[in-house]
This record gives structure tokens, C-alpha cells and sequence, in this order.
């Protein structure tokens, strides 16, 4: 062989080697999962929500350890879902990473194992989702309340053998099928179905959250909330309950007349309060269909749990959530630092269902507002660091002697001056009479046409996102919107009326035409951006950021609206 061939051959030597390096490289054993069992557990709450358990055993059928599991949901069931998280066997919660959706609308999470699974081995590991507001009520029957959801827990391993259950509330009926059981799923099988069932008692309930925290006292954090609770259902709410944070105490519950009776069951340092409040009793009918009612609750807690001074700084650690077996539209937790208080941010935390809390900070006010939660979205604690004005804790105690001072010689003054002056007389004007039945009535049929537009609202999205059939959409559209024209001319009725009995309260109609123009409005917008994501002149990305934003100003102008009609009921106490 001539030195011309050795340089070629060297060169082709060479880059075989390569190849064969390359293939052996990706030749290396890959993770394999398969899951031996799943059981899925589909429990309807008697407030509306839904409660998915999926137990999965998984066998490591490949060669190397594996340290991470993953689970997909449709992205439009995305949209609805409240809480996910995992445990493993020995009930140790799983630490969930959000991976993003996928071009076939699958939005996938990563659990994180413990300990890595060895091949061959197998692991147990419990799945939880919890959704809110796919539940509907059917009207024109009193009683049937319908929901779509998916069978099978969507994950891209193989399930040798799936058991479905379905959990109805305690005294309803379905003729739908309640249990089912399949073999050999492939990775991602997916398939819907519809469920109808009936329900007589407890059915759904709204609840809109507010809570302020204020750590001013020197012992206790002061806390005060309100929930706001609305019956979207057939029948009357029987009772409400919620849990307050560890340590709550000096306890007081109350609504607009006053404070009100409730079954309490304390809790300590580490065990929450339970608070239920009953309508069966003193309260009849107050959580009727379609109607609303608010709780006030202020508590304390210990200053020694929830807050710590850290050489100049204080580190504040509070509960956001509000813990509801109901789903909660949407809630505002406002933490009220101490005045001129320096803040260090607070960072964005990031919820496993991709829900993003961006604190907004307006002087020493730090604002936080969420959307769609329920009680099983855990106990979320955020932690704020800051550093108070010297001489706030200084002159607090000073200030505190000062005002009662003040009060003091001002009581004293006006003692020794009371008996010399002889008050003059005043003639106090004859207040005009609010029409209280007109008000009542009007408000009535408002709420009537309100809840008439929502639900057109939940019929549009349903069809947008293919839970409910063409044909099925169209006969409801057509039911809705001509209960909806009935209603209007209604109200318009007893507005004129309204209009003639209290010219006074025209600024409340006002308001009212104000929000449906704004509404009308918006709708227009949405309507226009489907046309432009149909025609393809915006980007998926732009038309579901737009959407979301057209979406939270719908939600904003219904609670308006709602506001409006609780403070026209309020002018007739």
C-alpha cells in the first residue's frame, strides 16, 4: 500500500471511531417507567368543587436509578385547577416542578422523589387535583347539576390496569355510571366524559376573600376577613365552615346585623380553628339561591409564632390562603406594616398550578390578590422582611399615654362647661323615606339578570373549549337568551319605578349602566380576539395572555356590579 492511501485511511479510521462513540453515547439506558396500578377516586364536594386522588404503583423497569415522575393535564382543565400536589407511601409530601405545556395542549409537572427508584423496584405515590367552577347547575330542573372531566390520570407511561370511582355528595343520585375499570392504557390516553347528577341540598357556593393582617401590637398580630358568599345553586345553603390559622384567639364573628352565633372548635399553637356557622337556625333562608351573605372575622395571633426581630430587621411569616371547602373566585390578602417601615420585596412565589403571587407594594402596604383557590391549596405562608422607624417603638408606648391624656382633660373640660351651656335649638330637616320594597324588588330582579349573563358567559367558554356539543349549545343559548330579554325588561320596569320613588338613588342605576356598558364592551373585545386567533393574525401566546387579561375585567366588573346592588340593599336599614 502506497503513503498516498495511509492519510485517507486514517481520516475514515477516525471517523468511524467517532460514530461509533456517538452511537454508544446515545446507546446509554434510559429512564422506563410503567405503572402497575392506577386508581383514580373522583369526589364532588358539596359545595361545587372536585376532588381527584390518583394512587399510582410504578415499577422502574429500566437499567439505571431514576429520580423523577411526570404527570400532564389539558390545558383547558389547567384553566379550572385549584391544587396539585404528591406524596409518596409513607405520606411525605413530594416537592412538584412546573415543565410548561406542550404542543399537544398538555401542560406537565415533575415530582421529585425522596430517594431514587432502582430498577426493578417499585414505589407507591398519591396524586391529588382539586378543581373549581366546572360544575354547573341545569336550569329549569331544581335539581341537576352537570360537570365534564377525564377518566384516565394523563401521564406519558404505560398503565397496565386503571380503576375509576366516582364519589357522589352524601343524599344525591346519578343514572350515570359511577365505577369503570380498563387495561393496558398507552402513555397519555386520554378521554372525557359527561356526568350528570342530582342534588337537593348543600349545592354550589361563590366565596370572594379579603384578609388584612396588621403585626402593630406588641404582643399579637391583629387580623381581620371577610367573606363574601354567594349561592350559585338550586337549593338553600344549610351551613358554611372554614379553618383559621394556628394560634387564632379573642375571636369575633359577625354579618351586617351584628354578631352572630357560631359552633367553634379551638385550636392551638399548632392546630387550626374550625369555625362553622349554621342557617338552618336564626338564619333561615339567608344563603337561598342566587343570593349573597358576608362574614366579618377578626382574631388575633401571637406575635412570639408568626413574627421575629432579627437584629434590625423583623421577619414576618403570615397565611395568604383562606381555608374554604368552597371555591374562592377571587382574594386579597393586605399585610399593613407599621408607618415609613423600609421593605425588603418580598419574592414572587410560585404555585404548582402555575398561578403566579406578585406582591404589589403601595407604601407599607404589601398586597397580594389571587384567583381560584380553594382550602386545598394549602397552607401557604409568605415571608416578609422589613425594618421599622426607630422611633416608632420608642414613642408607641409615649403616644399611647399621650392620647388617653388628651382624653382626659378634654372629658374634664367638657364636664365643667356642660351645665353653663345651654345647647341651641335646631331644627332637623324630616328625612325622606327610602322606598324599601321598590329597592328590594329592584335588586332582586338584577341579581336575576346578572346571574343570566353569567351563565351565557359559562355556556360561551364551554362550547369555546369543547365541553358541550354545538347542538346542545345552541338550544341552551337560545333558552338563556330569551329568559335574559324577559329579565331585562324587568329590570327596566323597576328601574323607572325605582327612578320616580328615589330620584336620590340615581347614582346607583348610573353605576349599574356604567358596568353593563363596560361589560358589553369587553365582550366585544373577546368576541374580536377569537376572530383574530382564528384567522391566525396574533400568536397563541398573545391571544392567551389577552384573553386572561379580558377575563380578570369581566370578573372585576360582575364583583362591581355585585357591590352596587349590596350597598343599594344597604340604604333601606
Amino acid at each position: 500500500m502506497g503513503k498516498k492511501y495511509i492519510l485517507p485511511l486514517l481520516i475514515i479510521t477516525v471517523m468511524m471511531l467517532t460514530i461509533l462513540m456517538d452511537s454508544s453515547t446515545h446507546a446509554q439506558p434510559s429512564p422506563s417507567f410503567i405503572v402497575s396500578e392506577a386508581h383514580r377516586t373522583i369526589t364532588i364536594g358539596n359545595l361545587g368543587t372536585i376532588n381527584v386522588t390518583d394512587e399510582l404503583t410504578i415499577e422502574n423497569n429500566g437499567t439505571i436509578p431514576v429520580s423523577s415522575f411526570k404527570i400532564a393535564i389539558k390545558e383547558k382543565f389547567v384553566e379550572k385547577l385549584c391544587y396539585i400536589g404528591a406524596k409518596n407511601q409513607e405520606d411525605q409530601k413530594l416537592e412538584l416542578r412546573y415543565l410548561g405545556l406542550d404542543e399537544n395542549n398538555y401542560t406537565f409537572w415533575q415530582i421529585l422523589f425522596s430517594e431514587p427508584i432502582n430498577p426493578g423496584k417499585v414505589e407507591k405515590i398519591v396524586v391529588t387535583t382539586v378543581y373549581g367552577g366546572l360544575i354547573a347547575p341545569i336550569r329549569g330542573t331544581e335539581k341537576t347539576y352537570e360537570f365534564t372531566l377525564y377518566y384516565y390520570p394523563t401521564i406519558p407511561y404505560s398503565i397496565k390496569d386503571c380503576r375509576v370511582e366516582i364519589k357522589l355528595p352524601a343524599g344525591a343520585e346519578t343514572e350515570n355510571e359511577t365505577s369503570m375499570e380498563t387495561w393496558v392504557l398507552s402513555p397519555l390516553t386520554y378521554k372525557e366524559f359527561y356526568f350528570q347528577y342530582n342534588y337537593t341540598r348543600n349545592s354550589l357556593i361563590y366565596v370572594e376573600f379579603e384578609r388584612e393582617i396588621k403585626p402593630y401590637d406588641i404582643a399579637y398580630v391583629k387580623v381581620t376577613e371577610t367573606y363574601k358568599l354567594k349561592n350559585v345553586g338550586f337549593s338553600n345553603i344549610e351551613e358554611f365552615d372554614f379553618k383559621l390559622p394556628e394560634g387564632a384567639t379573642k375571636l369575633s364573628i359577625s354579618d351586617k346585623a351584628g354578631p352572630i352565633d357560631a359552633d367553634v372548635s379551638k385550636g392551638n399553637l399548632t392546630t387550626k380553628t374550625t369555625v362553622a356557622i349554621s342557617f338552618k337556625t336564626g338564619r333561615k333562608e339567608v344563603l337561598g339561591p342566587n343570593t349573597t351573605y358576608t362574614i366579618y372575622v377578626s382574631y388575633l395571633l401571637p406575635a412570639d409564632s408568626y413574627l421575629k426581630n432579627i437584629n434590625t430587621f423583623y421577619l414576618l411569616t403570615v397565611p395568604i390562603y383562606p381555608e374554604v371547602p368552597a371555591l374562592v373566585t377571587k382574594g386579597v390578602t393586605t399585610i399593613i406594616l407599621p408607618p415609613h417601615s423600609k421593605i425588603n420585596p418580598p419574592k414572587v412565589e410560585v404555585i404548582p398550578t402555575v398561578q403566579r403571587l406578585q406582591p404589589q407594594i403601595e407604601q407599607n402596604k404589601i398586597i397580594y390578590t389571587y384567583y381560584n383557590v380553594t382550602g386545598s391549596t394549602g397552607n401557604l405562608k409568605i415571608k416578609i422582611t422589613y425594618i421599622v422607624n426607630p422611633l416608632y417603638d420608642l414613642l408607641r408606648p409615649l403616644a399611647y399615654s399621650m392620647v388617653l391624656a388628651a382624653i382626659t382633660v378634654i372629658y374634664i373640660a367638657v364636664r365643667k362647661v356642660q351645665s353653663a351651656v345651654v345647647p341651641p335649638t335646631v331644627e332637623v330637616p324630616v328625612p325622606v323615606p327610602i322606598p324599601t320594597p321598590v329597592v328590594r324588588e329592584f335588586c332582586r330582579a338584577y341579581e336575576e339578570k346578572m346571574a343570566l349573563m353569567l351563565e351565557i358567559d359559562k355556556l360561551e367558554e364551554a362550547f369555546r373549549t369543547g365541553r358541550i356539543k354545538k347542538k346542545d349549545y345552541k338550544r341552551k343559548m337560545k333558552l338563556y337568551e330569551k329568559e335574559l330579554i324577559s329579565a331585562t325588561k324587568e329590570v327596566e320596569k323597576v328601574k323607572e319605578e325605582l327612578r320616580k320613588a328615589a330620584p336620590k338613588l340615581e347614582d346607583y342605576i348610573k353605576r349599574i349602566e356604567l358596568l353593563e356598558a363596560e361589560r358589553e364592551s369587553v365582550k366585544a373585545s373577546i368576541n374580536q380576539l377569537e376572530r383574530s386567533y382564528k384567522t391566525k393574525k396574533i400568536t397563541k401566546l398573545a391571544y392567551a395572555k389577552l384573553r386572561r387579561q379580558y377575563e380578570g375585567r369581566l370578573r372585576k366588573i360582575y364583583s362591581n356590579m355585585d357591590k352596587v346592588i349590596f350597598e343599594l340593599r344597604e340604604t333601606t336599614k
